[in-house]
């Protein structure tokens, strides 16, 4: 797996997967498609339960992405051991599982 500095995963998530873009100008926060505030710039998965959260949800909505997320945590498609790899995880090894789902896919996409 690629590992990407985090400032560059924290940008890619924000913009592939949650659909945000940082504020022209002063780039203080993430906003939406409609130029709503959606996160202040401190917004950051690696180190937020409630960030990740985010982020969780999001990539749940996409039948595609969780059912490669969830992969990444199995070992020998035996499920019970995927739970447990992934409640095993540290929240950065969580966040980087997403960064290598978006990077797989955004290779597909090209």
């Amino acid at each position: 797996m690629n590992k990407l500095p985090q400032s560059e995963a924290r940008e890619l998530i924000a913009t592939k997967l949650m659909g945000w873009r940082k504020k022209a100008f002063t780039c203080d926060h993430w906003v939406g498609e409609a130029g709503n505030v959606v996160a202040p710039k401190e917004w950051n998965p690696y180190k937020s339960e409630d960030d990740f959260r985010m982020v969780l949800e999001k990539i749940m909505e996409d039948k595609n992405l969780i059912h490669e997320y969830i992969e990444l945590f199995t070992i020998n498609k035996c499920p019970r051991i995927s739970v447990t790899s992934y409640m095993k995880a540290t929240l950065p090894e969580r966040v980087d599982a997403v960064v290598a789902v978006l990077s797989d896919s955004q290779k597909k996409d090209d």
